[in-house]
């Protein structure tokens, strides 16, 4: 099946058309990534300002011109943080179902979190041993997820974002290092419990993250060491780059290649973030994915869409059975005597 997935988050709205099997996985067709901001006011006032609304809905158009060139059979949309928390999200429902053309869910914290889990444990991911916390950090929220291989255990979503902790930071990127600690203390003091209520570290084999800013401090640190493996973040290395980061100033964050100039404000919390996590889980090294949300979506759909498919035949099946035959088939108590339901 090709499916469209529409992820409208915090800082950035992603387009994922791809063609899916519930068993074979993704085949990516097109992949487009627009920076909006649309949290960059809205976490602060609690609303979506007229311009950003404009911004998001010119966006969101040209992306759909883009999915739909590729005729999908399906398409799904959905926002997180940024609308879900704000006060005139039907504003913006609205307005992308009659400017756009399309249907925007809103996904509560713990959705994201399961859909984040299926799009990052998919395929070989998913074969490794081990009890895996994954932790995808937005702009505006974290979403916690837990669980071995295919199998979650544990969801969980928090306001803890590179975005909206951006806000605690002095204005125009200036360095903040000195601001680390009691930043942390207050990350720290959010995620405490919510690791604790995952199992904690003793139980946790695997961190994971996914998320831009941790996709951009594992690329920046392939860069400073040459290895050019992006998909894991060691704990010291996370913790001399938020060090390193925090100290500069936002032109010469700029110019640290790797970074896109759309994080340059919010890459130090969002190490911070990471960090914490990584002491707070007692791991020396997290793996960094990138499938995530947009990939979560299309596997979902696709695994809902197979699951109907299998369940329609039988349906009908049933239906054109003798009433006699349907009964013993759907009631254990008519089952002939000495057979086992």
């Amino acid at each position: 099946m090709r499916v469209a997935a529409f992820d409208l988050g915090t800082n950035s709205f992603h387009l994922l058309v791809a063609d899916a099997d519930a068993q074979l996985g993704i085949a990516p067709i097109e992949t487009k990534k627009e920076l909006v901001r649309l949290g960059e006011q809205s976490l602060i006032a609690g609303i979506i300002p007229r311009p950003a609304l404009d911004r998001a809905m010119r966006t969101l158009s040209a992306l759909k011109e883009d999915a739909a060139r590729h005729l999908p059979e399906a398409t799904r949309a959905v926002a997180t943080s940024a609308v879900r928390e704000a006060r005139n999200r039907d504003q913006f429902i609205k307005r992308a179902r009659e400017e756009c053309g399309l249907e925007v869910a809103i996904l509560p914290g713990r959705e994201e979190a399961r859909l984040c889990y299926i799009g990052a444990l998919s395929g070989p991911a998913a074969a490794e041993p081990g009890r895996v916390a994954l932790f995808d950090l937005g702009g505006g929220s974290l979403e916690i997820a837990v669980g071995e291989g295919d199998r979650i255990l544990h969801t969980a979503s928090t306001r803890v974002g590179a975005l909206r902790l951006a806000r605690e930071l002095p204005a125009g990127g200036a360095s903040c290092l000195h601001m680390m600690p009691a930043l942390r203390a207050r990350i720290e003091e959010r995620l405490r419990p919510l690791i604790a209520g995952a199992g904690g570290a003793g139980n946790i084999q695997r961190v994971a993250f996914s998320g831009g800013t941790a996709r951009a401090l594992a690329r920046v640190a392939a860069l400073d060491q040459g290895t050019g493996d992006s998909g894991r973040l060691g704990a010291d290395t996370a913790r001399d780059l938020m060090r390193r980061l925090a100290a500069m100033n936002a032109t010469q964050r700029a110019a640290v290649p790797g970074i896109e100039p759309g994080r340059i404000d919010s890459i130090v919390p969002g190490a911070l973030v990471i960090v914490t996590v990584l002491d707070l889980c007692a791991a020396a090294a997290a793996e960094c994915f990138q499938r995530v949300l947009r990939e979560g979506i299309v596997l979902d759909h696709v695994r809902r869409a197979e699951q109907v498919a299998r369940a329609a035949p039988a349906a009908a099946t049933l239906a054109t059975e003798p009433a006699s035959a349907a009964t013993a088939a759907t009631d254990p108590s008519a089952a002939p005597a000495g057979s086992v339901s």
